[in-house]
């Protein structure tokens, strides 16, 4: 979640910061133009932001505290069974 939102408000000021520049900011000779071009692949590295929302909003499939000290009550992921099966 870290990565998500550093990377997010990283580009909003770089954006801000190019806006102010003009067309300057898209000359190689100035350092806001690097700086857009690194903000711009931060966020593909480590995992895209799109792919880092899905991962996000998925709910765990068991809770980490009972999993870590092994307790074997803890809840389990449900999967289903095929239709006609028995136990």
């Amino acid at each position: 979640m870290a990565k998500y939102w550093l990377t997010d408000v990283q580009c909003q000021v770089i954006d801000r910061g190019l806006q102010l520049h003009g067309g300057y900011g898209f000359m190689s000779e100035y350092p806001i133009a690097r700086l857009y071009a690194d903000s711009r692949a931060s966020r593909i590295y480590g995992g895209a932001n799109e792919v880092m929302k899905d991962l996000i909003a998925r709910p765990p499939l068991t809770t980490p505290h009972r999993v870590a000290l092994g307790d074997p009550s803890g809840p389990r992921p449900v999967l289903s069974e095929p239709a006609g099966s028995t136990r």
